[in-house]
């Protein structure tokens, strides 16, 4: 995946910002990084197959979002689909 090791992050958004992982069943160690710059959300979006593993595995296609300065999080694929993450602020 071409864009694996990218820093997203949300300044100069006048709104929300949406990303959308890519399908990574097969393909483990990908990773992004989303970095709240301005108070305006960032919506994170692991894909149809995909789910966030925070304390536990979350639902298959459910969105983290956070809107906070300085809230970050970071994400690595698990090579089934999953997304593995590190996350400073509140990602609900």
């Amino acid at each position: 995946v071409l864009e694996s090791g990218a820093t997203c992050t949300n300044l100069g958004n006048a709104g929300s910002a949406t990303f959308n992982l890519p399908d990574t069943r097969g393909i483990a160690g990908v990773k992004f990084t989303f970095k709240l710059q301005v108070a305006q959300e960032i919506i994170v979006d692991p894909g149809t197959y995909g789910a966030f593993y925070t304390s536990s595995k979350g639902t298959d296609d459910v969105t983290l979002t956070a809107d906070a300065i300085g809230e970050w999080m970071i994400v690595e694929s698990d090579g089934q689909g999953d997304w593995i993450c590190q996350t400073s602020g509140t990602w609900a």
